[in-house]
């Protein structure tokens, strides 16, 4: 790789120089920021774009713009233009052509930039998002798919209450069992394929398998039982999440399980029959 030098940002500079600068008028938009990749090529010897598009794609270039085809064929200098574009089901600025991370609005910070930008995924339900979660009894449903729509504007002494109703908000939760502790308890991998609120408690509890420590959707019984155990919250962890990021970069988190919800399943599988055991992935 080329080291970036005052000398090569001279000569970039003026290679830029050679090109006549286009503008289009913003009529009330704001600007657009844009990444430039200056390639080593040679304009009369390089007679193929080295970016090829569809011709749909170039739709995203003004037609007023004289001159400019979005091809980057017998360019002088051999300059070629890449752009990131955002996530096209964004309900902001969708298949926006941005720089990685999208752009900097006037006085933000490039954190305040990036946090803008992920509160538009997660708005916009663009972030995957899986947990864990112990629920009650055995869980004999499979890999199942609930879409049950929820009402999240009931309130209960004062309380919101969500609960399954066909004229609330479509919700949509996939459970996978990943462990079995007998019929007294399954922990199963939730993934949210909308972001209702509770949603994740309300649908396993309409499953007739209500989360462990749940005090508002669970089984009080269940939960009294589960302090014997070590349980003293509710157990259901954030443990992967996954976005593509502005520009297309996909960034992938996860966390462990903390001790004290590792500790309720290590004693919860030394009371079970060793035949019975699985392995926790």
């Amino acid at each position: 790789m080329t080291p970036y030098t005052d000398a090569l940002r001279d000569q970039l500079a003026y290679n830029l120089s050679r090109h006549t600068r286009r503008a289009h008028p913003l009529d009330g938009r704001r600007h657009a920021a844009v990444a430039i990749v200056i390639v080593d090529s040679d304009a009369e010897r390089d007679g193929e774009d080295p970016c090829p598009v569809e011709p749909h794609e170039l739709s995203v270039i003004p037609s007023s713009v004289a001159g400019l085809d979005g091809l980057m064929t017998g360019v002088a200098g051999g300059a070629s233009f890449l752009l990131c574009r955002r996530a096209a089901k964004m309900r902001a600025h969708a298949r926006q052509w941005a720089l990685p991370g999208g752009r900097c609005d006037e006085g933000e910070t490039v954190e305040q930039t990036a946090l803008r930008e992920l509160h538009a995924l997660l708005r916009d339900n663009l972030v995957h998002k899986q947990y864990l979660v112990l629920v009650k009894g055995r869980w004999e449903l499979g890999h199942k798919h609930v879409r049950a729509a929820l009402r999240t504007d009931t309130r209960v002494g004062g309380e919101r209450t969500v609960r399954v109703d066909p004229h609330g908000k479509d919700a949509h939760t996939e459970f996978r069992l990943v462990e079995q502790f007998g019929s007294r308890a399954s922990l199963l991998e939730a993934t949210l394929h909308t972001g209702r609120t509770h949603q994740i408690r309300v649908h396993a509890a309409y499953c007739g398998h209500p989360v462990v420590g749940d005090e508002k959707y669970g089984d009080e019984a269940t939960n009294e039982e589960f302090k014997a155990f070590g349980l003293r919250r509710l157990f259901l962890h954030a443990h992967n999440c996954s976005f593509e990021w502005p520009g297309g970069a996909e960034q992938s988190f996860s966390a462990p399980l903390p001790d004290d919800l590792r500790a309720v399943l290590d004693a919860l599988g030394a009371q079970r029959p060793a035949r019975n055991r699985r392995r926790r992935s």
